[in-house]
């Protein structure tokens, strides 16, 4: 089911254009498998990027933003 509406927020003292969201993954294996067919590069691991899109897989939780500098801190909160 695609969700009625999708969050994007900003993390504080972080700049104005970095925003992220957070995703439920339902099949991790697919979503990779989309990654890789639409060239998104790994950075390490669990981390793409294609153009000013990043994404990191943290179990069954996609984080996208415009940057990964808050990544970690949002990958505490889950």
């Amino acid at each position: 089911k695609i969700p009625d509406f999708i969050a994007f927020f900003h993390l504080p003292n972080e700049k104005t254009n970095s925003w992220y969201t957070i995703l439920p993954i339902k099949n991790k294996e697919k979503l990779q498998e989309f990654l890789k067919a639409e060239k998104f590069q790994i950075k390490n691991g669990n981390v793409y990027q294609k153009g000013s899109i990043s994404l990191k897989i943290v179990d069954k939780i996609l984080i996208a933003g415009s940057s990964e500098t808050g990544f970690n801190n949002l990958e505490k909160i889950f």
